[in-house]
């Protein structure tokens, strides 16, 4: 705290403090030490660590912060409203192009492909009755269903329509 009646630091100031203690590279999406502060965390060492889930954390003033929303400190000077979308789906790559802002049901529609999937596209299965292929996509409890199809590649063809239909703009990787 900064105060003698603790007050949260300011977006200024916390900011002040980061750009103080690393340095971003939007093009590598890498965040480097400008200090030292003992152990591995050495001035030029790569800034955090990646936790179990994937994420890369900094821990800056006894504080963790995940590096995609500091990321967004750095370039926006302000943190993300919501959530934080990693396009290509690599928890740790924080270039800032593959960063985008995004709401909880956004970021869902760029999971990775269900492990039960046997078609090999997202959002096409077949149809155990008929033994026909066909795309549906779902978002906020609302689906959309294409007509059955013979092939795979005839379904995932209609996969680009529905979404549009539902006004998802964001293709899955």
């Amino acid at each position: 705290m900064n105060t003698l009646f603790d007050q949260p630091p300011t977006l200024e100031s916390l900011l002040a403090r980061i750009e103080a203690d690393v340095s971003y590279d939007p093009n590598t999406g890498i965040f480097r030490w400008k200090i030292n502060r003992g152990r591995g965390a050495k001035i030029g060492n790569i800034a955090g660590t990646v936790k179990k889930k994937g994420y890369r954390v900094i821990v800056i003033n006894r504080k963790s912060f995940y590096a995609h929303r500091l990321a967004f400190l750095f370039m926006l000077r302000r943190f993300p409203t919501d959530q934080v979308d990693h396009v290509n789906r690599v928890k740790d790559d924080n270039r800032w192009s593959n960063l985008r802002e995004c709401t909880n049901a956004e970021n869902h529609q760029n999971m990775p492909m269900r492990a039960e999937n046997t078609s090999g596209v997202q959002c096409v299965s077949v149809d155990s009755k008929t033994g026909k292929w066909r795309a549906q996509v779902t978002s906020f409890k609302k689906s959309l269903k294409a007509p059955r199809r013979a092939t795979v590649s005839e379904a995932a063809a209609d996969v680009p329509l529905l979404r549009a239909r539902m006004g998802l703009s964001h293709e899955p990787v």
